[in-house]
Parts: C-alpha cells; structure tokens; sequence
C-alpha cells in the first residue's frame, strides 16, 4: 500500500503507561519497563518499515515514554545503525509547555541540536500560558523555529496541526509570512543539493494535502475524489471496503 500511494513516512508516538488516557502522563512512564517495553514494540515496526521502504516518524509528546528530545535522542543512539528506517517528527508544541513558555529560547535550539539530523517533518500550533491556542494566536516563537529548521542541510515539510476549518487559511498565512520572513528555503544551499531536498520534500505533499482533507472535515468522496486526482490509476484501481460494522 505505501508503494501505491507514494507514501514515504508513517508518524508514531510511544504512548503512556496511564490506562484510561492515551494523552495523560502515568509515572511509569520513566520506567524501565516501559522503555522496554516501547523498544520491543519500535524494533518489530522498524523492521517492517525497512521491508516497506518508508520512515517511521516518532514524535516526542509529553504524556508519552518519549516524552522530549533528549529521550528521542537517546533511543536514536541505542538504534545505532538501525536508525536508517527512524526519523523524528518535530512539534515545538509538544517540547514546550505552558509553564516553560519562558524557557523557549533554550528548550527549542536544544532540540533542533540533539535531533536536527534526524528530523523528516515539522508539525505547527501554538500555546498560551493558558493551553493550546490557534496557530499564530499563542507565544511561541516561530521566528525562533524557522530560524532553527532553516540550518537544518535540507527542506522538511511542515504540518499545520490541530486546526479547524475556519482558522486553516489565517493559520496558514501566519505560517507562510513567518517562513518568507526568514527567506527559507536558504539561497546558501548549493542547487543540486537544494532540488534533492526540495524533491524529497516534495513527494510528502499530496498524502500530506489529503490527511488535511479528511482532518478538516471533508467528506470521504470529497477525500477520494482528492486521492483520485493525486495519484491518478494507481488509486482508482484499488478495491473499495465498506466500513464494518462497530
């Protein structure tokens, strides 16, 4: 299936050891159990990722095992050579919280140093003291994120998360003016080596145009139609399913 739709990466997160919530942290979390845990589950999905030729992209979030770069960092060292099928999927949202707003400036560059290497994509929203805000509605310092991601040596995509419909295009026009204002993609970077990155970066963004269609709440013919017109014969000649019944 990801030789069909073109699909190069498949985002993870490490979940938590808290039995009721998937997105609340449990104490377990740090430990050792759970690290082995979460090792066992990677390896067999790293192993059925290289079969697949795709990435798996595996976020730091707070509630999770891997809950900030350096824990990311250090399950990329113990992969060692196995690292090739592992990337990371940057969200500053998640290593920053309301009550380290104000540590920012160190929280964000310390991430993109222990991780940069490694990092396939960007997802964007924005935070209050208060919680999460409407992207370019919040105080982190996407100047400061741009700035990070523009020394990375290639062009990354980057995913608007979490928001609605009616803020989708402010949203994108906060982002896209925060990049122009940087000059990114940098005009530093040799031609050859910036028409690979860019054509890497590239084939993330008709799966990335539909993940968007479905999260903004399009319908599934809307979805399917989008599909269609994206990947052409090689989507309208796979078997349809009717959902099954819950």
């Amino acid at each position: 299936m990801s030789g069909l739709l073109s699909v190069t990466a498949v985002t993870l997160c490490t979940w938590t050891r808290n039995p009721r919530d998937m997105w609340t942290w449990h104490p377990d979390n740090h430990s050792s159990a759970a690290w082995r845990d979460m090792r066992a589950t990677l390896d067999a999905l790293l192993s059925a990722a290289a079969c697949a030729n795709v990435v798996l992209g595996i976020e730091p979030e707070p509630a999770n095992v891997i809950c900030d770069a350096r824990q990311a960092a250090r399950v990329l060292r113990e992969l060692g050579p196995d690292t090739a099928p592992a990337g990371i999927v940057l969200d500053p949202g998640n290593l920053v919280t309301p009550a380290t707003l104000d540590r920012q400036q160190r929280i964000i560059p310390e991430a993109f140093d222990l991780l940069g290497e490694h990092v396939i994509g960007l997802q964007a929203k924005d935070l209050n003291p208060s919680g999460p805000a409407a992207l370019g509605r919040g105080q982190l310092d996407y100047d400061l994120i741009i700035a990070c991601a523009q020394q990375l040596a290639r062009l990354i995509p980057i995913i608007i998360q979490d928001a609605t419909e009616q803020a989708a295009a402010r949203s994108g026009a906060f982002l896209r003016a925060r990049i122009a204002s940087r000059a990114w993609p940098p005009s530093s970077q040799s031609g050859g080596s910036q028409m690979r990155s860019a054509s890497r970066s590239a084939a993330y963004r008709p799966l990335r145009s539909a993940f968007h269609t479905a999260r903004l709440g399009g319908s599934m013919s809307q979805f399917e139609s989008f599909c269609a017109g994206a990947f052409g014969q090689r989507f309208a000649s796979l078997p349809r399913e009717e959902p099954s019944p819950l």
